[in-house]
């Protein structure tokens, strides 16, 4: 795969979206004494493909920063999520999604030649936060996906951005200064073309003139306001950074070619599906009654890669897609994780300490043993409030710099709610959960404070993983017709290991010495990021370790009794409600 920078004006794509105003100003203007000139805080990116001698959108994102961050105002935070994007669409393990959903997109815009300018124009409120929008793009699912997890990327100092995805409709309009446009040509998967668009602002000052004396300053237009023309990575940061472009430019423009004999089967079988919808609104049901049909003949799933364009879509819109009967349930010997528990410790001073506790349900993203693994390495560096880290999991643990796109899990809230364990409100509504099946994973992850004795009176502080990895062996219901009993974990009802062993029971073909040199690049960028005093401290910081078998145990059955409290409680508003309705229609 080689990148190519857009040709200027005459080629660019969409350019029945782009609103060219000409600069204007009725007041005298100068620039102020900045380093530099301010790039844009908000982005929009675009997935486009030329279909019928015209480019169409496939997928549109937008990305909102913090004005306060020092990358933002420097310009060095779009090129991480450019490069990341570029990344995620030119791995092989997505080739197969994406051409079968650009390949759907010629269909598409042949019966709907004008649906990408049915929507509104894009706007934002004058404080930079996006307006409202119904739905985002789902027309291409895995597409939006991609451009969704790449745009989220950022540097290591930057803020989480916001991302959100739009719909196709959605116009840029360049009147607004503030704002910047990526675009991504995917025409020729070989061959992907980029460009990025951005006016350079600079504060204006002004001021009065004295009748006699003074002179006007000079009323030309800055020569950027002129420039339409997409700019290469490098050449961006040169206009808005002084010096040598970043490594991230760098390694942008030299992203290396694409293998295509390992993209190749070797032999003429059929390995990688992909299961896809109409861009028309469908129906989610038909996709998951497929999923259960496969579910009877396991072995395709370890063929090769499967995707459902509906696990998208539903990810993208927060929604769970597989049904939650108990015996619909992945292949566990293919997709072995179905819940990861999260406790967020956090000390709060005067030996008081808040355990902040997270449950998700991974089934719908179907994650491989060495994929999951790779990803959970990469989310334990940054942790956020969302697992979407790992829906760009690299495909296996040989080279981390790769994603294979995976529907991002999604929170799902019905109205359960249980005591809070924040310490911040009273109640909080409780993610949704699933029965744990026997024969499933869960993963449990605690993130602790710890604090050290030091030498001369001094401690340390830090922060470290404790996890595990758990195989059930009986099954745990939730919802225990309206009661919340605690749940007792025997010896035998449960098995608990670290990631060696686990992927030694799930995922036999990976190289136990490749994970243990991850474990090491991972411990030791756990303690570069807390700037320790001292190597030697440093080394005394468990900053990451296996819970043992009791403590995963008791961690366990707490998530497990706030499921069970969350599903009492929805059960008494359910009832409430219907009671409600019967009075109402009596």
């Amino acid at each position: 795969m080689t990148l190519v920078p857009f040709c200027p004006e005459a080629d660019l794509p969409l350019s029945t979206h782009l609103s060219l105003a000409p600069w204007t100003s009725t007041l005298p203007w100068s620039p102020a004494s900045l380093p530099s000139a301010k790039p844009p805080s908000r982005w929009m990116f675009y997935v486009v493909s030329k279909i019928a001698g015209q480019y169409r959108p496939l997928a549109v994102v937008g990305r909102y920063g913090n004005t306060l961050d020092y990358d933002v105002f420097s310009g060095l935070d779009i090129v991480t999520p450019v490069r990341r994007v570029l990344t995620i669409l030119s791995d092989p393990a997505n080739r197969l999604a994406i051409e079968s959903e650009r390949a759907l997109a010629v269909d598409f815009f042949h019966e709907h030649p004008h649906r990408e300018t049915e929507d509104p124009a894009y706007s934002v409120s004058e404080w930079g936060t996006p307006e409202p929008i119904k739905s985002g793009s789902d027309e291409f699912p895995f597409i939006s996906t991609c451009l969704l997890l790449g745009a989220r990327e950022r540097t290591t100092h930057e803020r989480r951005p916001h991302v959100q995805s739009l719909p196709l409709g959605r116009i840029y309009r360049d009147s607004d200064t503030e704002s910047g446009i990526v675009l991504v040509d995917i025409t020729n998967l070989e061959t992907l073309r980029y460009g990025i668009i951005a006016f350079a602002t600079q504060r204006a000052v002004e001021w009065e003139l004295a009748q006699w004396g003074d002179e006007w300053p000079d009323f030309t237009p800055p020569q950027d306001q002129q420039l339409r023309q997409p700019l290469s990575a490098v050449n961006y940061l040169k206009r808005f950074v002084s010096g040598v472009p970043g490594e991230e430019a760098v390694k942008l423009e030299a992203i290396p070619l694409i293998d295509v004999a390992a993209m190749e089967p070797s032999t003429p079988s059929l390995r990688d599906m992909y299961f896809f919808q109409t861009p028309t609104p469908g129906n989610d049901k038909e996709s998951a009654d497929l999923f259960i049909e496969l579910f009877k003949r396991p072995h395709l799933f370890r063929r090769g890669r499967v995707f459902f364009s509906r696990a998208y879509s539903a990810a993208l819109k927060q929604k769970f897609w597989l049904p939650t009967d108990k015996d619909v349930h992945p292949p566990f010997d293919v997709f072995p994780i179905q819940h990861v528990f999260f406790r967020n410790q956090i000390s709060t001073g005067l030996f008081r300490i808040l355990n902040h506790l997270t449950p998700y349900y991974v089934g719908d993203s179907l994650f491989r043993a060495d994929t999951f693994v790779s990803g959970l390495l990469r989310w334990m560096l940054e942790p956020d409030a969302d697992l979407r880290i790992l829906a760009t999991s690299p495909p296996s643990l040989d080279d981390m710099s790769r994603a294979e796109i995976k529907p991002p899990p999604p929170l799902v809230y019905n109205r359960g709610k249980v005591k809070s364990t924040s310490g911040f409100r009273t109640e909080e509504l409780w993610p949704e959960m699933r029965d744990i099946v026997p024969g499933s994973w869960s993963v449990l992850l605690s993130w602790e404070d710890i604090e050290l004795e030091l030498e001369a009176d001094r401690r340390l502080e830090a922060k470290v993983w404790k996890y595990a990895f758990v195989r059930h062996r009986v099954p745990i219901p939730l919802d225990t017709e309206g009661s919340t009993e605690a749940v007792t974990l025997g010896l035998e009802d449960a098995d608990v290991v670290g990631i060696q062993e686990f992927l030694k029971i799930t995922a036999p073909h990976v190289d136990l010495e490749i994970v243990e040199q991850r474990l090491e690049e991972l411990v030791a960028k756990l303690a570069a990021q807390r700037h320790t005093s001292s190597a030697d401290s440093a080394l005394r910081i468990p900053w990451l370790s296996v819970l043992e078998y009791k403590e995963a145990c008791a961690l366990l059955e707490e998530f497990i009794l706030k499921g069970r409290e969350a599903s009492m409680n929805l059960r008494e508003v359910t009832l409430q409600m219907e009671r409600l309705g019967a009075e109402f229609y009596a």
